[in-house]
């Protein structure tokens, strides 16, 4: 069994890849695509003896799905976490509007939630979703890939955060020491956390000072700092009244 890895749109600047899985007793190659960002064309990507196996989605920030429904190919299922997958029909409309998504409705009619470990193509290759924090529903995922005895298990992780994320787990490293390959990605800048907890402070002065206070988010960092205000409020006492408009 031969793996390897090519990125899907290095003149982009975002982290999509694909994942190959040659066997010397199999015609054609399965790939995996993890992510779909802006310019990937599965078309280019792959040759006349591979095809599309799964795309596995990590999240819903626009870096990482906007070219869904052109990569998406050979009918392959898109896997992603039960929290995606729940607000990709609203992720994907807007984003038909504002960016000029294609086909999106063939892309929800092949997204498929998953939790637990997934067949994507019997015992030769499984895929399970993990935690990685970084915005509402974002995961990575365990990739195993076996050829009788020979096994490969690898770890995508898609960006991650150690922190939790709107009541979803953050990513914990220790937890996946056993893995062969690590596809590794953190697009969360050092100063998140520090500009993060200024904001909370912020919004929480002003609103218990008597003020009305408007703080202008996108859909998913909106029901984070939700949360975090809710958390305030327990943890604190203090009354931070919130409304999420959208």
């Amino acid at each position: 069994m031969d793996i390897s890895y090519e990125h899907a749109n290095p003149r982009r600047g975002n982290e999509s890849f694909l994942i190959r899985i040659e066997e010397d007793h199999t015609e054609l190659t399965p790939c995996v695509l993890v992510d779909a960002g802006d310019g990937v064309d599965t078309d280019e990507l792959l040759g006349e003896d591979e095809y599309l196996a799964a795309i596995l989605l990590t999240h819903a920030h626009l870096d990482h799905y906007q070219s869904l429904g052109e990569a998406h190919r050979d009918g392959a299922p898109i896997l992603t976490s039960a929290g995606t997958a729940s607000i990709l029909d609203d992720v994907l409309s807007e984003g038909a509007d504002q960016y000029g998504l294609s086909n999106t409705d063939e892309v929800l009619d092949r997204v498929k939630a998953i939790s637990e470990w997934h067949d994507v193509l019997g015992d030769t290759l499984r895929v399970r979703p993990v935690p990685v924090g970084h915005a509402p529903g974002a995961c990575g995922f365990l990739i195993r890939a076996a050829d009788g005895d020979d096994q490969v298990t690898m770890l995508a992780t898609g960006d991650f955060t150690e922190r939790d994320a709107a009541g979803y787990r953050g990513f914990d490293a220790e937890a996946y020491a056993d893995v062969d390959i690590l596809f590794l990605t953190a697009a969360t800048t050092g100063a998140f956390e520090e500009n993060l907890t200024r904001t909370v402070a912020t919004i929480s002065e002003r609103t218990n000072a008597g003020s009305r206070t408007l703080c202008t988010a996108s859909g998913l960092t909106g029901v984070h700092l939700a949360i975090l205000l809710a958390g305030v409020d327990d943890e604190l006492d203090v009354d931070v009244p919130v409304i999420l408009a959208g």
